[in-house]
């Protein structure tokens, strides 16, 4: 039976927790607390993003959440006000509180100092449920210096920068496919994926002990042991960041992630998320072309536009990275690439179903693939 769950501090950002709760196994969110002054209280949870409402209504009263709840996701607090301070009371309130919580975010090396005693105390007490990592059936090699073939279809799932709704994309596109009887073996952009039923993005990736090199090799047979091991008819990889910088301060680590994991894995289709800013058909074509000669030759499927938006006054005149929500998109859609590559709103009807028939046209076009 699913333990009910809140989820505090819950934002925009944290929205599939509760659209997609059927893919969590072990956890039902029934109460989504934001604190004060964020802007989201007594609105729907799943509506705060233009998605369609889901019935459970934000709160702000975390006590009373934890006393009818079993567990607590913590979720982060950067985008507000800073993680340390609200993290720290939230961590003494889930021990006072004697409820067992999952972090779901990556601490930085600074943070987990900063809150090392409290966990300390919380694991000694058994609330701290750390999410399995995805390396834990995973020997490191440092001996390997080839990749091997990857026998399966592979789509990845980029974007330009952050907030481009690449997790809900992945979320997304692995309903459709299963609901389509396909085996989905999936590695996704957040740190706990295990959570919905797949795998996260594997944290040698970031490590700045081996290099580039050995990351792409070992991200190669990470996926080769998958492959084997789960015996997919596809293989769904999401890439945390952008492909390339914004501005100088937001610079997507120069997009060198996504260099690495096209090289480690060679894909065949490429679902690419758009801030919905309005492109010309000129700009969707030479998109393609750059991903198509960055990404290892790999077609792209779909343009999907996120209902976020770029601020790009601010880019100029303040050089800030600041995002925007928008309730509706579809009109955001001025041209469309002239090479008949779709371009979906990730808020209109059957968004998913789009872009699932668009990564399978894909592909076919191959030549060895048929899934029908």
């Amino acid at each position: 039976m699913k333990k009910k769950t809140t989820i505090y501090p819950y934002s925009i950002s944290d929205v599939q927790f509760v659209r997609y709760s059927s893919f969590l196994s072990d956890i039902e969110p029934v109460f989504a607390v934001s604190p004060p002054g964020w802007g989201y209280i007594g609105k729907d949870a799943t509506a705060i993003d233009g998605g369609k409402a889901s019935g459970l209504l934000i709160s702000e009263d975390l006590f009373d959440a934890l006393k009818n709840s079993e567990i607590l996701i913590i979720t982060s607090f950067e985008e507000y006000y800073g993680k340390k301070g609200g993290l720290k009371d939230t961590l003494q309130t889930a021990i006072d509180n004697k409820k067992p919580f999952y972090l779901a975010f990556t601490l930085t090396p600074e943070e987990k100092i900063e809150v090392e005693e409290l966990l300390n105390i919380a694991k000694a007490q058994g609330l701290f449920q750390e999410i399995p990592s995805p390396e834990n059936n995973y020997q490191y090699y440092q001996t390997l210096d080839y990749c091997a073939e990857i026998n399966v279809p592979v789509i990845l799932v980029m974007g330009q920068g952050p907030k481009t709704s690449k997790f809900e994309t992945q979320l997304g596109i692995r309903n459709e496919l299963i609901n389509q009887g396909l085996k989905v073996t999936q590695i996704g952009s957040k740190p706990y994926c295990e959570l919905f039923g797949f795998h996260s993005f594997p944290s040698f990736m970031f490590s700045k002990e081996i290099n580039e090199t050995e990351k792409v090799i070992n991200l190669n047979h990470f996926v080769k042991i998958l492959e084997e091991k789960e015996n997919p008819d596809i293989i769904v990889v999401g890439i945390p960041g952008g492909i390339m910088p914004i501005i100088n301060k937001t610079h997507n680590q120069y997009g060198i992630l996504h260099i690495e994991v096209s090289s480690a894995l060679e894909p065949d289709s490429i679902i690419f998320n758009l801030y919905s800013n309005g492109y010309t058909r000129k700009y969707y074509d030479k998109m393609s072309d750059l991903l198509y000669y960055r990404f290892n030759h790999a077609k792209t499927s779909c343009f999907v536009l996120t209902n976020n938006w770029v601020d790009y006054s601010a880019l100029t005149e303040k050089e800030t990275f600041q995002v925007s929500v928008f309730d509706r998109i579809y009109d955001k859609i001025i041209e469309t690439p002239s090479n008949n590559i779709p371009v979906v709103s990730i808020l209109e009807a059957n968004a998913f179903s789009k872009i699932a028939r668009a990564n399978i046209s894909v592909l076919e076009t191959y030549g060895s693939v048929n899934f029908y």
